[in-house]
């Protein structure tokens, strides 16, 4: 690939020929040569940052105008000069087209915000950092999810050198292969620079495009000319399919002289130029400093400077650590909550709940909240505010004349000395005390803050009471807070000056000290008397917390219709806090007194039956009330709660509220009648266990849920929940359907073809025989026979027959196989090992040969999920059974091929491109002996027992691995024989 260069290079002299597209002709009448615009010189590093910055503002703006915008995904960034290990990103949730220079992110290389207010994209900080850690000479980066790229991205091939355009990514260009879903993993975004290498695009498969660059500018008209060039390339394709005419390429000498003259990087940097100058005149001039004039008033950014105060960080209180993921799913204790900080200038001003992406570097605003069902403690910051400055000089001078005449007392009582056994007092520091009320911070003053020591009726004179005292500094007389220190870790200190905890009765407090050592004594007071406190109470059991801290259910009204606007606010009110979620979870699960053995329902089974009641009265209030109501109580995120919401006895009261959605007050959903109908619940085989059936359904009805009851209101914590309960069942159920012997000997035994059906001849006709039970002929019909089943493995089953109720059977079966496979892709490897174990074993390879050749495109499709799976599960294994039917059909001289001849005959006549795609990538795994290296080595070992039975050979030192003379076998009947079809 050919290397970046430097932007920098002055351009005085331009090739003029028709190849270069940016080439400058022309002299002025004396002679004199004309000069191009060029990458400036800059007398300091803070001017080149500032106009690195200003042109990043301006690239976001250009994307955006160019639709390459799409919800918080996309990101560009750019080194910065002075700190190169630090980039330029744009903050996590502003929409491109509004990003100014001060809007802009300054990260380090662990994701720490140095610069900036806002959370960043946890994908962008992984692929960005690795890039330029591993790209020293790259400037700058984008990547964005544009229509075109992420079509062309699916194939997962270069671009086809055929236009002067495309030639700009001469050699210059790579395909990552490799689609992992979002990319939150610094591993992954490592990968990426790997395969990127020195060029200067790649195409991320079934992803999108990234482009990187010397300059923002010339890594921004990669990127838009790329975008082209796919487009261009989608069209040229599409014609060519279309119209069987051939596409002409470029050859190499040609290609490369025109890659110097158009793709390099001073090339890069002009041609964004126009579009530099288009979205100023759009913009009026937004993006560049003196709208935006952060950088004219704040002192040159150094190392030192850079990172400011520190910056407020999520930590656990036991281990200490920071943490730098987000909560997805609220923890089963609450004194393992994690909270967040912010920055009240002058007032709060915003609070966060951002669990779409787990973010890096947070600094002191976050984000909008993103539901009311969760809430997101943001504590105060107010030794930064300009309030709280003003006010420290003058607290100072109060301090020194009232320390002269105040008396040492503490509401009229004498201060007790401390005990030579206890933790001595902090002095007295100045200090903001903050509550937490609805939501928001209410400031409760300015006072003193001491720790004291003092006798209770609860303590003895050898352990008394520690306690944290605030006086008013305003009025001695008034204590602004006395707070008793517990010794659970209910504590925490965030950043140098801010200690916040839990109140026992659920209410959340902070202090903010004007001063760290202020702070710094005060918590350091607070970790030695809960020492203390633990040392007096002995060893922990690890059962004390539910001992001494149980949640107590809270009372709800009724749940009549006359009620629920009530029943609403109360729900609502209790969300407020995780204790009283807790308590409320408690109360909802709780089943109401009974006078018969059995027990009383619990609150949401006597909610169901309001449904039919308010429709009886024809109540839509009522019936957006209970809707609100269900909402509320799914998205309190609890296990236990979804759990019984999707049980037998309230699924059908749950989702009938659920129809009735105040947003859309003109419609209503079928919600129950869709659940109700038992017809789509289909027994390939029966299952007998009556559990088993049951986690079946409750499985199918959490999957409505996600996917299309709440699939507009649901958070990212309710849908973790949700697929984590959908996988645990899933996995119940395949373990249970693998440990039953007869269930499986059933399920295969389907397959096993009429006794007296012969093998379908080869027909002339290029369509299907709807009436062919087995599918014996191709999709579209070809001058190639398929070979038949091999069903030698399969045990004879008397129900077998070729009736339509076969046919129907004989589907449903494949079907369910392929759930099952992708079942086994998610699971541990010695348990998927044991499935495909089991499967193989009853004879899968025969019915994947049998649904390859299926009429019905479904069961073709199904086929290939299955066959792929298997693949990457362990390709040594499909190598190894079409050797054996190598070696079969030269033995017996018959007609039956290994399954490689079926692949192909598919690939011939085949009119779906999934299915075509999913067959070549097939063939090249199983040609590619490599392709084994990275396999599991508990697979390995699993399928070692599978490979010597097959294989005829039970010793040991098999080890399920296929020997090198087999798989060169394979490779060469493959091209000799296979490959001529």
């Amino acid at each position: 690939m050919a290397p970046i260069a430097q932007p920098n290079t002055v351009l005085t002299q331009e090739p003029s020929n028709g190849n270069a597209s940016v080439g400058a002709l022309g002299k002025t009448k004396a002679g004199k040569p004309l000069k191009i615009r060029a990458y400036p010189k800059f007398d300091s590093l803070e001017e080149e940052r500032l106009y690195r910055k200003q042109h990043l503002a301006a690239a976001y703006r250009v994307f955006a105008d160019r639709g390459f915008d799409e919800g918080v995904a996309g990101h560009i960034s750019v080194r910065d000069p002075i700190l190169t290990d630090h980039f330029w990103l744009n903050p996590l949730s502003q929409h491109f087209s509004q990003i100014s220079v001060s809007d802009l992110i300054l990260v380090d290389e662990e994701g720490t915000v140095v610069v900036g207010e806002e959370p960043i994209n946890a994908a962008a900080f992984a692929i960005h950092s690795e890039i330029h850690k591993a790209r020293p000479d790259v400037t700058a980066a984008c990547h964005a999810h544009s229509v075109y790229g992420k079509a062309f991205s699916v194939f997962g091939r270069e671009l086809d050198m055929m236009t002067q355009d495309s030639l700009r990514f001469y050699k210059s260009h790579a395909v990552y292969p490799q689609f992992g879903g979002v990319v939150l993993d610094r591993e992954e975004g490592r990968r990426i620079a790997e395969h990127l290498g020195d060029g200067k695009a790649i195409i991320l498969q079934n992803h999108g495009l990234l482009t990187v660059g010397s300059s923002v500018d010339s890594a921004a008209f990669w990127f838009l000319s790329l975008d082209k060039t796919c487009h261009a390339q989608l069209l040229a394709d599409a014609a060519a399919n279309g119209s069987g005419h051939q596409k002409t390429m470029i050859p190499d000498e040609e290609a490369k002289y025109s890659y110097e003259q158009v793709g390099t990087e001073a090339k890069g940097w002009l041609a964004f130029q126009p579009y530099y100058d288009e979205i100023l005149a759009k913009s009026n001039g937004s993006t560049r400093a003196d709208s935006d004039a952060i950088w004219d008033t704040a002192p040159p950014l150094t190392a030192e400077s850079a990172r400011g105060p520190p910056q407020p960080t999520t930590r656990s209180r036991r281990a200490g650590k920071r943490l730098i993921t987000t909560c997805i799913a609220r923890p089963t204790r609450q004194r393992y909550r994690r909270r967040r900080n912010t920055t009240p200038r002058g007032r709060i001003r915003r609070r966060v709940t951002c669990v779409a992406y787990v973010e890096y570097g947070r600094s002191e605003e976050q984000g909008q909240r993103r539901t009311p069902t969760r809430q997101a403690h943001t504590y105060p910051r107010a030794h930064q505010t300009r309030e709280w400055g003003k006010e420290c000089d003058r607290g100072n001078e109060k301090k020194q004349a009232r320390e002269m005449a105040q008396p040492q007392q503490n509401n009229g009582q004498p201060r007790p000395s401390s005990p030579s056994n206890s933790p001595p007092s902090p002095e007295r520091k100045r200090v903001k005390v903050y509550e937490l009320k609805n939501n928001d911070w209410y400031d409760r003053g300015t006072g003193f803050c001491s720790g004291q020591l003092v006798q209770s009726p609860q303590s003895t004179p050898e352990n008394p009471d520690a306690r944290i005292l605030v006086v008013s500094e305003d009025d001695s007389n008034r204590v602004l807070l006395e707070t008793r220190i517990s010794k659970d870790d209910g504590y925490q200190q965030q950043q140098d000056t801010l200690i916040v905890w839990t109140e026992a009765n659920g209410v959340d407090m902070a202090l903010s000290f004007q001063e760290a050592d202020g702070c710094a004594g005060v918590w350091s007071f607070v970790n030695e008397v809960q020492q203390r406190l633990n040392a007096l109470a002995g060893p922990d059991d690890g059962l004390s917390d539910d001992i001494l801290d149980p949640v107590q259910a809270i009372s709800l009204p009724e749940p009549e219709l006359g009620h629920l606007d009530e029943v609403e606010q109360a729900i609502r009110a209790a969300g407020g806090t995780p204790n009283s979620r807790e308590a409320l979870i408690k109360t909802i699960l709780t089943t109401a007194p009974s006078s018969g053995p059995e027990p009383g329902p619990t609150y949401i089974l006597r909610l169901g039956p309001l449904v039919e009641a308010a429709e009886a009265a024809q109540s839509v209030d009522d019936l957006h009330r209970l809707c609100n109501i269900m909402k509320h109580l799914i998205l309190l995120n609890d296990s236990s709660l979804i759990e019984h919401v999707v049980s037998d006895a309230a699924i059908q009261g749950v989702v009938g509220a659920l129809e009735y959605d105040p947003d859309f007050p003109l419609h209503k959903a079928n919600h129950r009648q869709y659940l109700a109908d038992t017809s789509k619940f289909k027994q390939v085989v029966e299952i007998r266990n009556e559990e088993i059936v049951r986690k079946i359904h409750v499985t199918y009805r959490l999957l409505y849920l996600k996917d299309v009851v709440l699939a507009r209101i649901l958070d990212d914590p309710t849908f973790s929940v949700l697929n984590s309960l959908i996988f645990f069942y899933q996995v119940d159920v395949v373990n249970y359907l693998l440990g039953d012997a007869e269930f499986l000997r059933q399920l295969f035994g389907i397959f096993r073809p009429p006794p007296q059906a012969p093998p379908s001849a080869s027909r002339p006709n290029p369509t299907h025989d709807k009436d062919d039970d087995d599918g014996q002929h191709s999709p579209k019909g070809t001058r190639h026979s398929l070979p038949t089943p091999d069903t030698t493995d399969l045990p004879l089953d008397s129900n077998s027959n070729a009736t339509g109720s076969g046919r129907d059977k004989k589907k449903d079966a494949v079907l369910f196989m392929r759930d099952c496979c992708a079942i086994g892709k998610n699971i541990q490897a010695q348990n998927r090992a044991s499935l495909f174990q089991n499967f193989i074993h009853h004879g899968l390879f025969a019915v994947i040969t049998y649904a390859l050749r299926h009429h019905e495109a479904s069961v073709r499709v199904a086929g290939t999920d299955v066959l792929v799976a298997l693949i990457d599960h362990d390709p040594g294994l499909v190598r190894q059974y079409c050797f054996q039917a190598i070696q079969a059909r030269q033995r017996e001289n018959s007609r039956e091929g290994p399954l490689t001849d079926t692949l192909i005959e598919l690939l011939l006549v085949e009119v779906d491109l999934g299915v075509k795609s999913q067959m070549a990538d097939a063939i090249k795994i199983l040609l590619d002996p490599s392709s084994a290296n990275g396999m599991d080595m508990l697979a390995r070992q699993a399928n070692a027992e599978i490979l010597a039975k097959r294989a005829g050979a039970h010793n040991a030192h098999a080890g399920g691995q296929n020997a090198p003379p087999q798989t060169e076998a394979f490779i060469a009947h493959f091209y000799d024989h296979s490959a001529t079809r």
